[in-house]
């Protein structure tokens, strides 16, 4: 029976279920024009139609309590189309917000993507250079290899030519002390050769052939002497020579031993550079393999990413699909509402009736005062909402909202006061716009944007869906259920309000569900 009462009320949405109901009575006639058309309305009224016998044998108690039940279960089909609904539009703003990030990071991927190929290319370049460094440095070596036999070569040389100089003084020496045995014997001659002349001389006539052997021994001693001073002078010079030669060599020794110390050190380091730019190219080589992996790597992580971008640009797309199938769902759940109103819960009845008697009261104040002079037509019509600089979120000024500031708190804080679940109750235009909120939410701009957004209501525009389709609404009320940021499920009814005939916008009450 329940699935039955269901059918029917989704075919004939929007009339009320007495109508419905008293088609099935006794002698009560299904009016022809529920049954025309096409879609699925048509055909689930045609087959409610069809159930007509027995639906009739409920009395008007049953049928009372059956228009309760399906209320109470409509209901339930809005709050889940309200959440429904919260969801879709959290989840497009978060796949909104993803797609924007994904974008961002397929950018960063090809980013890294190209620095990797451009280290990849650096690390083949530097595995080149440090090849080259290799190989020169094998060059070097052999160069300075070659530099370093001269080296020892002439060292070997130097030292046997000191070794010659010394073998020179030394002979040198022996020469001067045999040199110096020669002189001393001339000395002595010398001297004999006196002694003898002195005894010539004094032997007189027999001693004259002695006195010639004397003088001739001593001219010979005295040659011998001569020779003798002039080797040593001539010992002496060679000695000197020899010792600077042997200082030159002894030098040179040095300066070539220092050379090739300094070879062999050179070599030494180049075997070293050999070593590390061979340790060098092979470490790039493995690096440019691995950049060469995170090039092949990134442009994976690429690929997929701009799978999930697609992805998620294709949920972007669907997700308003979905919105809105959600969006109807929740309309037509309103719609059923709207036909078992009367059997609601009692917090939805006598809210209807005070959102009425407040946009007939805010209606008559209006049009007395325009009849007064208070305010004209003309102003409290006015739709060039002003800017008011340096607000944020931005607040908007109208010929008539310094007038709503005075006029409307009298009507609207009162049933705030009166009514505990009401959470805001406040007249809003046609254009989606409350000049005047309730206090509580009419605080003066802090600076503070979420503050802000939270309580400085006043003088700005509400252009959700819930506001929209108020706005938009000419009959006696209309009901909406929607979901709050904070995850709140809440009911929005509100009533037009008529000026002198002309659709000024409306009175809306927020509260929330009963129990």
């Amino acid at each position: 029976m329940v699935v039955h009462t269901s059918v029917l009320l989704a075919g004939v949405a929007g009339r009320s279920l007495v109508a419905v109901v008293r088609a099935f009575e006794p002698g009560g006639a299904w009016p022809s024009g529920w049954l025309t058309g096409g879609g699925v309305a048509a055909a689930l009224a045609g087959l409610a139609w069809r159930w007509r016998p027995g639906l009739r044998v409920f009395g008007p108690s049953a049928r009372n309590r059956l228009a309760r039940y399906v209320a109470v279960r409509v209901e339930r089909i809005m709050h889940g189309g309200a959440e429904n609904s919260f969801f879709l539009d959290r989840l497009k703003e978060k796949t909104s917000q993803n797609v924007a990030l994904a974008r961002e990071i397929a950018g960063h991927a090809d980013d890294i993507g190209e620095t990797t190929r451009q280290i990849a290319a650096g690390s083949a370049r530097a595995s080149d250079a440090a090849a080259r460094s290799r190989r020169e440095s094998e060059r070097g070596q052999l160069e300075i290899g070659k530099g370093l036999a001269i080296f020892q070569h002439a060292r070997a040389r130097a030292a046997d030519t000191a070794a010659d100089m010394q073998t020179l003084r030394e002979q040198s020496a022996r020469i001067q002390e045999i040199v110096d045995v020669i002189g001393e014997i001339a000395r002595q001659t010398h001297l004999l050769s006196l002694n003898a002349s002195i005894e010539a001389a004094q032997a007189g006539e027999h001693g004259k052939g002695f006195a010639v052997v004397a003088q001739e021994v001593r001219a010979l001693a005295h040659k011998a002497r001569g020779a003798s001073v002039d080797i040593l002078q001539a010992l002496g010079a060679v000695n000197e020579q020899a010792g600077r030669t042997t200082g030159s060599m002894q030098a040179l020794s040095d300066e070539v031993d220092a050379g090739a110390t300094q070879a062999e050190s050179a070599v030494a380091l180049l075997v070293s550079i050999g070593e590390l730019a061979a340790e060098s190219e092979q470490e790039i080589q493995r690096i440019a393999g691995m950049a060469d992996g995170h090039v092949e790597a990134t442009r994976q992580i690429s690929s997929s990413v701009q799978d999930m971008l697609d992805a998620l640009a294709y949920t972007e797309h669907e997700l308003p699909k979905a919105a809105d199938a959600s969006l109807n769902q929740a309309c037509i759940a309103e719609e059923l509402f709207e036909a078992v109103f009367d059997e609601a819960d009692a917090l939805h009845l006598r809210l209807r009736e005070v959102v009425q008697h407040a946009a007939a009261q805010v209606a008559r104040l209006f049009e007395r005062d325009v009849d007064a002079g208070r305010i004209s037509l003309k102003a409290l019509m006015d739709r060039r909402h002003a800017p008011v600089p340096g607000t944020r979120p931005e607040k908007f000024h109208t010929q008539y909202d310094r007038y709503t500031d005075e006029v409307l708190p009298a009507i609207q804080e009162p049933l705030l006061e009166s009514h505990p679940e009401i959470a805001f109750a406040c007249a809003m235009d046609d254009h989606c716009y409350i000049g005047t909120h309730n206090r509580i939410f009419a605080q003066p701009p802090t600076g503070d944007y979420a503050e802000d957004v939270r309580h400085s209501r006043s003088k700005r525009f509400f252009n959700d869906r819930t506001a929209r389709s108020a706005a938009a609404n000419r009959k006696p009320y209309l009901l909406h259920t929607y979901k709050r940021d904070t995850g709140e499920t809440m009911y929005d009814i509100s009533s037009p309000i008529l000026v002198h005939g002309q659709h000024w916008g409306l009175f809306r009450i927020g509260y929330r569900p009963p129990g």
